[in-house]
């Protein structure tokens, strides 16, 4: 018997003849026994689960269960999963990352050409996202961006329609981006079209978009800030245009690991010249931590998100990416580790948040 535990009989033989007693209270969760053994930024994404939970719940589990009517009322911050399904539990996919920051948006691409199935795998993996409000937006990529062709494609444009209906029909999107950044990953493996061209393909892909569900939204992201994208911008933001949501794409220069002050101003003469009249987003961000730091990923994350806060035109903004999809750049490592960009987007919803109220 120790010293420490011999005093505390000691005081309590005392007290208990006034009928008092000393007793430790445990915490109820042991958070400390989590925190001696995994980092911060780690627990903050809950990173255990349990499967089934009931009305179990613990700051950091992700609780995966079937959420219904009659179980509501016990269940706290659950993954909805139906164990009688066979599908694969949503424990690889970045569900539990999204549900652990509490975001209001979900950005998915899907490469022009994918197959039912695969649009159909990826329904269910989002699921979740359509039984609450979160925004889900979906931009249609191009084949030959993590492995460039040796020349530059042809824009399929009835492959990319036939895509965008199926898209649209399946995942039930909010928001539609029939080309992913024209003049940024477009141009690197389609070359650089005319801007007639992409607002000739555009307005084909409106018009394909609302005779599929009149209530979709169909937005283009400006990217490289040269002319040809000032010209669509300027397009895509007229009354005029069947585009009804209008952005910028901001990353520092993947070269040097900056720039993003120089695109910003430019973003900012576009719409000094244009007033925004239609809804804008930010509908992608982010830095390149292998390259040039996590610190300066971080650091280009919270300037485009505090340039977004400064215009009221900007509704929302997406962090690139959850994860390392074949470009450095998420915000969560390999091996499972966030980074410490994580902390600074949830600081960001949480203060976006506060001003709102």
């Amino acid at each position: 018997m120790s010293i420490r535990t011999s005093l505390v009989s000691a005081v309590n033989a005392g007290l208990l003849k006034l009928g008092l007693q000393i007793n430790r209270v445990k915490q109820p969760y042991d958070l400390g026994t989590y925190a001696d053994s995994y980092a911060a930024e780690l627990l903050q994404a809950k990173p255990f689960y349990n499967v089934g939970a009931g009305s179990f719940w613990h700051p950091y589990w992700t609780n995966i269960d079937y959420v219904s009517d009659w179980y509501k009322d016990v269940q706290k911050e659950v993954l909805h999963y139906d164990l009688m399904s066979n599908d694969p539990l949503p424990i690889k996919t970045d569900s539990a990352l999204r549900v652990a920051m509490d975001v209001d948006a979900v950005a998915v691409v899907v490469v022009p050409g994918a197959s039912k199935l695969a649009i159909d795998s990826l329904a269910k993996v989002i699921a979740p996202v359509r039984r609450d409000s979160t925004v889900l937006i979906v931009a249609l990529g191009y084949r030959g961006v993590l492995i460039p062709e040796l020349k530059k494609v042809s824009l399929d444009e009835e492959q990319r329609l036939a895509t965008l209906r199926m898209v649209i029909q399946r995942l039930n999107p909010d928001i539609v981006l029939p080309a992913e950044d024209p003049y940024g990953s477009g141009e690197r493996v389609l070359g650089s079209l005319s801007p007639d061209r992409w607002k000739a393909f555009l307005t084909r892909a409106a018009r394909v978009a609302k005779e599929t569900n009149k209530n979709v939204r169909v937005g283009v992201a400006a990217s490289s800030y040269t002319r040809n994208d000032s010209t669509l911008y300027a397009w895509a933001a007229s009354p005029g245009s069947p585009i009804d949501v209008v952005g910028f794409s901001l990353f520092p220069s993947p070269y040097v690991g900056g720039g993003i002050q120089a695109d910003t101003r430019t973003a900012d003469r576009w719409m000094r010249a244009t007033p925004p009249k239609k809804e804008h987003w930010i509908f992608a961000t982010g830095g390149y931590p292998l390259a040039y730091g996590e610190r300066s990923q971080e650091n280009a994350v919270w300037e485009v998100l505090a340039w977004g806060t400064d215009h009221p035109a900007i509704k929302g903004a997406v962090v690139y990416e959850a994860g390392d999809y074949g470009v450095a750049r998420g915000l969560r490592a390999p091996n499972g580790r966030l980074r410490p960009v994580t902390r600074r987007v949830v600081a960001a919803i949480e203060q976006l948040r506060e001003s709102a109220r």
